[in-house]
């Protein structure tokens, strides 16, 4: 017999094709590890800036997001995900996104070590999604996150995780009625800030708060212009500490400062907003007339004084041609022509609702017999009645709400009267008058003598007009009620 030593051919084919066969499944089985691994990370990912996301939402209310958006719809993303993938199918979006997706600003979460998406590092507000893709981006309404670029398993692409796909239809809650009231108690003096900006504490009372609405949410903020509601929810807001909580009458109070306010403006917006307890937030405002001006602690101003035709105020200022005024106010009535001396007041010749200026000093004339009299149809245009009007006469150049102005040739103008607020001067107090004083500036020649704010003051309530020059009071005199007074102002 003999003995068959070695190998046959068809053996060795046969080892060589199992060696192949084995060594291919080893080469796959690392392959699909190695992508596996990819996928793990990528999960990995996606669960830490969840986490963080979530807390970062629950502190600030807001996601830690760049302005910009990077895409803004969801059919945006489909045809972004399908043409990465070439897929139309199996793109994981969580079918109940809505809105737009923003890049996720990971240098807003602290302690996070990511595999992926560096990208954010470049982007900025000019960036769009054809520049970066190995980046995080998150939906705005579900919070749901996705990483463009995408992992690769075999012929599937991973984008994401979790994405829900079944859709939620959402709770109608019960639409809460916005009858809460914001109530100004009290604002302290403003103070001037190197003379431009103010700023001021104002005590404010919020009713009907505590049975619908989170009070921890309450925040504040000021605008200087009138806004729309709107527009409200774009302001920067702080947040709002109640000094006290009455649950019996259902108020909220708190001290709380303005931010600097312009020296020029005449009013601020104070506006409050808090979230209701179905997670929807509520705004409210209030206007608040401001001031430059600083009086007294004693005295509060106000938009403005009236006469009701009993009132009026004795200067004990004699003047003369080198007086001048400038003036703020609304006529209301026509006071016909007299030839009283010195005095301000409203109304003047031609009856109607169209009436010239009676408010003057030295726009006169002396006629045959030694008399003042008015040059009442020398001042053009017509001071309509009921109008807010400002006009001053300053070294004879008489200066109207339109900015026109009228030359007057000076006059020698002697008197013994002193200049009355309200109502003529001659021998007697008489002719009174009803109109609103916002302002009144008196002037020798360019000098400012007299500056008078209205106000009231607060020990006794009585109206009047502080001058802030001499740094005294003049409350009302004559007879009958007193002053009527406008809205206070800060």
């Amino acid at each position: 017999m003999k003995n068959n030593k070695g190998i046959t051919m068809i053996s060795l084919v046969i080892t060589i094709i199992v060696l192949l066969i084995l060594s291919s499944i080893v080469i796959y089985n690392s392959k699909y590890q190695l992508r596996m691994k990819y996928l793990d990370n990528l999960y990995a990912d996606i669960e830490s800036i969840n986490s963080k996301v979530a807390d970062y939402y629950l502190k600030n209310d807001s996601l830690p997001i760049f302005e910009n958006a990077y895409l803004n719809t969801k059919e945006d993303l489909e045809h972004m995900l399908s043409t990465n993938s070439n897929n139309q199918e199996e793109l994981g979006i969580n079918v109940n996104d809505e809105g737009k997706y923003y890049v996720i600003n990971l240098s807003k979460l602290d302690n996070l070590t990511l595999n992926y998406g560096i990208d954010y590092k470049n982007w900025t507000d000019t960036s769009t999604k054809a520049d970066f893709q190995d980046l995080y981006i998150i939906n705005e309404v579900t919070h749901q996150i996705y990483y463009p670029y995408g992992i690769k398993m075999g012929d599937e692409y991973f984008f994401s995780r979790n994405a829900d796909e079944n859709e939620i239809i959402p709770i109608e809650l019960e639409e809460i009625e916005e009858n809460w009231n914001v109530i100004i108690n009290d604002i302290s003096q403003n103070q001037s800030q190197d003379n431009e900006k103010l700023s001021f504490v104002a005590n404010i009372t919020i009713e009907g708060l505590l049975n619908n609405y989170n009070i921890n949410s309450l925040e504040y903020a000021w605008t200087e212009e009138d806004i729309e509601l709107e527009e409200s929810s774009n302001l920067v807001y702080t947040k709002f500490f109640s000094n006290s909580i009455d649950e019996e009458h259902n108020t909220i109070s708190s001290n709380i400062s303005s931010k600097g306010i312009s020296n020029t403006a005449e009013h601020c917006n104070l506006w409050i907003k808090v979230m209701d307890t179905n997670g929807k937030y509520s705004y409210n405002s209030k206007s608040i007339k401001v001031s430059p001006i600083i009086l007294p602690g004693q005295y509060q101003k106000v938009e403005y004084i009236e006469s009701t035709g009993t009132q009026y105020i004795d200067t004990n200022l004699i003047l003369n041609q080198d007086s001048g005024f400038y003036i703020d106010f609304v006529p209301e009535n026509d006071v016909t022509k007299t030839k009283a001396q010195h005095y301000i007041n409203a109304g003047g010749a031609g009856g109607g609702d169209n009436i010239y200026t009676r408010v003057a000093i030295n726009v006169y004339q002396t006629t045959a017999n030694g008399e003042l009299q008015f040059l009442d149809r020398k001042l053009n245009p017509k001071i309509t009645k009921n109008e807010r009007v400002k006009m001053s006469i300053i070294n004879n150049v008489v200066t109207y709400n339109d900015g026109s102005t009228v030359q007057l040739t000076p006059q020698t103008i002697t008197t013994s009267n002193s200049l009355i607020i309200f109502a003529a001067h001659n021998a007697t107090i008489e002719r009174f008058s009803t109109m609103k004083l916002y302002n009144l500036r008196l002037y020798n020649m360019n000098n400012i003598i007299r500056n008078f704010i209205p106000c009231y003051r607060k020990a006794d309530n009585a109206k009047g007009l502080y001058d802030i020059v001499e740094g005294k009071f003049y409350p009302k005199q004559g007879s009958g009620d007193d002053f009527l007074e406008g809205e206070n102002v800060y």
